[in-house]
């Protein structure tokens, strides 16, 4: 970033990127690999080039719960985050001398977070360092707009993804994986004994989840811009669907149905009808198969379904209770309502004891209430139209803003080393020129 050093050939920037990943999984075991690791990255950060900085980061955020010197410690990534948005402002204030608008609103965003937390303590300096880098890189990476360097990002976050899945499920002893991440089991109240739900090495299936459904949306999204074939888009998927049934999830069970609709609308629009047939069918008789039983791995999450009373919170798992608690609380006088309880607070005593709000829009509305709320919101409005191409968009460009807007209703996310790689993901997709014919 302060020198801009020239993009790497792309056989480099993958070497690297995979070299990256091996060390930090080796470093679960051997720890002077993280910091091997920690190094090349700082490196890049301090010189690369802004795409490879991006491709790296997405493609290491699926490990960052091991690359950390032990279980307890902070993970290394978000030291790598703080550097780079150090380089940032060092670039636009000394090199680039030039501030934009979005710059500027991040700004008053930060000091207004500040402000909020000396008003209304305790003040959590890491939270809020760490959310205003999480912003700056996003505004900075959507700004990507080379096609291979997209391409790269995409492709970079599935293997990633899938990087991380394969470690977990194949090499969780040698790699020293449950030190660092617990495995959650499902409750003995449905009946079916220890059964254990695989998350990678994310601690919650959930948080896992949709990085699976992100990722066979994006898979879809590649293949509609003929920039990868059939065969490898069925292998990926099928990969990516077999680590998804395994956690077991309601959300990522019912949200499979969108990446599958998307793909049958792109083969609508590639005109490959015969292809549409045979997906139709496919998917009815897959469906068909859930609901009679004939798929036993599914029998889990039916039971799961099935499970409680019919209301909505037995439905959300509880969450709606919570859900309500926190708007309760909120709106309980109308300091809290308009300023919220500072990123400082934590989580609030519930019916459950100490609970996360497990809802992204109102976990941003308890921490900086309805200012802060649509402040937040406007300003990543303001990033997209920013850097808003005058393009013919579809249902695929939107297809990642619509997974992370319904799957976030049940995920804490405003602090989560993810949102960065989300949004800068989702922009990315929102600004691909889509072909519009066969």
């Amino acid at each position: 970033m302060l020198f801009d050093l020239p993009k790497l050939p792309r056989p480099w920037r993958w070497g690297t990127g995979l070299l990256l990943a091996a060390l930090v999984l080796l470093g679960t075991k051997f720890s002077p690999c993280s910091l091997a690791a920690l190094g090349i990255l700082a490196l890049f950060t301090l010189t690369g080039n802004l795409s490879d900085i991006a491709f790296f980061f997405v493609l290491i955020t699926p490990l960052a719960t091991v690359f950390r010197p032990n279980a307890s410690a902070q993970s290394y990534l978000t030291y790598v985050l703080l550097l780079y948005a150090l380089v940032s402002i060092l670039n636009t204030l000394f090199i680039r001398r030039e501030v934009d608008v979005i710059s500027v609103l991040l700004s008053v965003f930060f000091l207004a977070a500040v402000a909020g937390q000396l008003l209304a303590p305790p003040l959590d300096w890491k939270r809020t360092l760490k959310l205003a880098a999480n912003l700056l890189l996003v505004k900075d990476a959507i700004r990507i707009s080379d096609e291979g360097d997209c391409r790269d990002i995409f492709l970079s976050y599935l293997f990633g993804l899938i990087i991380a899945s394969a470690a977990a499920l194949t090499a969780p002893g040698f790699l020293a994986i449950a030190d660092y991440v617990t495995a959650k089991t499902l409750s003995a109240g449905y009946g079916l004994g220890t059964l254990r739900r695989f998350s990678a090495l994310y601690a919650d299936p959930n948080y896992y989840g949709v990085n699976i459904i992100i990722g066979l949306c994006l898979l879809v999204v590649l293949y509609r811009k003929r920039q990868i074939d059939l065969l490898p888009l069925s292998l990926l998927a099928a990969a990516l669907f077999f680590f998804g049934i395994l956690t077991y999830s309601k959300s990522v069970t019912l949200m499979l149905v969108v990446p599958a609709a998307l793909l049958m609308v792109c083969a609508a629009q590639r005109r490959q009808y015969l292809l549409l047939f045979l997906l139709s069918i496919g998917f009815a008789l897959f469906l068909a198969a859930i609901i009679t039983g004939t798929i036993s791995v599914f029998d889990v999450v039916l039971v799961r379904f099935q499970a409680g009373d019919s209301s909505l919170n037995s439905l959300s798992s509880g969450r709606t209770g919570i859900w309500m608690e926190y708007l309760q609380y909120c709106f309980h006088d109308v300091r809290r309502v308009l300023f919220g309880s500072g990123l400082g607070a934590g989580y609030l005593p519930t019916g459950k004891g100490l609970a996360a709000a497990h809802n992204f829009y109102i976990e941003v509305l308890y921490h900086l209430g309805l200012l802060g709320f649509g402040y937040f919101f406007t300003l990543l409005w303001a990033m997209g139209h920013s850097i808003q191409k005058h393009i013919r968009r579809n249902i695929l460009n939107g297809s990642i803003f619509l997974c992370i807007g319904i799957l976030y209703l049940a995920l804490n996310q405003l602090f989560n080393f993810e949102l960065p790689v989300h949004l800068i993901v989702a922009f990315l997709v929102w600004n691909s020129e889509l072909p519009h014919q066969r």
